[in-house]
């Protein structure tokens, strides 16, 4: 049985039978079970102490899964691991929307600068520190975009193939606690014979689901937490090497081409990257108000991080980087 199933609810069918019987003098007999009357008749199975030992064994095996919430994390990764592939999709669409997009413009301003290409057209125009038009702006617009989606799918490539290794473990670990419910559930039949027991006992271990049940849910809610807590954490680092890096970046000379565009770049990186695991957190509490953070504040933070460029040096330099560098891939 795959990982993405649960422990089976205890049915009154599998419920335990009487744990022993009473014997003249008041004392019980544990050596024995006696099925309850109507039950269908199984031969009675001796309990010693090996019998009792490879119970509490299959006991604590089973503790040990459901410690670590094997079940609960799979299906809490599953559901992450989907909405993943949806934004992964998302992202691809719209670097497809970005390509043809700028194909169509650049082959409108193709048409006015006649046969030299774009790139060296808007280098040495940068150079002459002449005015882009609007359809040259939008094009170095597009550019920024296309490549802040890449990082973008970088970034969700791989959190996809993590959370793929994770489910693979946690697949395997769970058909084990599986095997072990499995195995379990066999042992006390062929010691109690399938049959019921007591009141007492039935009500007793229907409050105990019951309980296990409000455990597993808090359990749950506190790995969410927990995982939001985290993200938002690596949200604030990288926001705060962000705010690092665009003070630098205001301290490097203008003629610092080069230096000027790896801090603008790693700016926005980090910028990109928060904005992740932002939306990661609020994925792990979708009925939770951020006080702060909220939606809004993470799309204005992703408008932020398609901005960051600094045009005055960003199209000088992303393009002679693309002209003189052929294994350089900054477009």
């Amino acid at each position: 049985m795959g990982c993405g199933g649960t422990k089976p609810a205890p049915s009154h069918q599998n419920a335990p039978q009487d744990r022993g019987r009473m014997v003249e003098g008041g004392s019980v007999d544990v050596g024995m079970v006696i099925p309850e009357k109507g039950a269908a008749q199984i031969k009675p199975v001796e309990i010693t102490v090996e019998t009792l030992q490879k119970y509490l064994d299959l006991e604590k095996e089973i503790q040990l899964f459901e410690k670590r919430h094997v079940l609960d994390n799979y299906q809490l990764k599953s559901d992450q691991l989907e909405q993943l592939e949806k934004n992964l999709q998302a992202l691809q669409d719209s670097r497809n929307l970005q390509a043809q997009n700028l194909h169509q413009l650049q082959a409108a301003i193709d048409r006015t600068n006649g046969k030299q290409s774009l790139k060296q057209f808007l280098f040495e125009k940068s150079q002459k520190g002449e005015p882009l038009n609007e359809d040259e702006e939008e094009y170095v617009d597009l550019l920024n975009r296309q490549e802040v989606i890449e990082r973008q799918l970088e970034s969700t490539i791989k959190q996809r193939d993590l959370l793929k290794e994770e489910i693979q473990a946690l697949t395997i670990d769970g058909e084990l606690l599986q095997k072990l419910y499995a195995q379990r559930d066999e042992l006390l039949d062929s010691i109690f014979g399938g049959a019921y027991g007591s009141e007492r006992e039935n009500r007793l271990e229907k409050e105990y689901d019951f309980l296990q049940e409000r455990k597993n849910h808090i359990d749950q809610a506190h790995f969410k937490w927990k995982q939001a807590q985290i993200m938002v954490k690596q949200a604030c680092a990288q926001l705060g090497l962000a705010v690092q890096k665009w003070k630098e970046l205001l301290e490097i000379p203008e003629n610092d081409m080069e230096q000027r565009y790896y801090l603008a770049a790693e700016t926005r990186n980090n910028l990109v990257a928060a904005s992740q695991n932002l939306q990661g957190a609020h994925g792990f509490l979708p009925n939770i108000a951020f006080p702060y953070c909220a939606e809004d504040e993470v799309d204005t933070l992703n408008k932020v991080s398609q901005v960051c460029k600094v045009k005055e040096f960003w199209v000088t330099l992303a393009l002679r980087f693309d002209i003189h560098h052929d294994d350089t891939k900054f477009l």
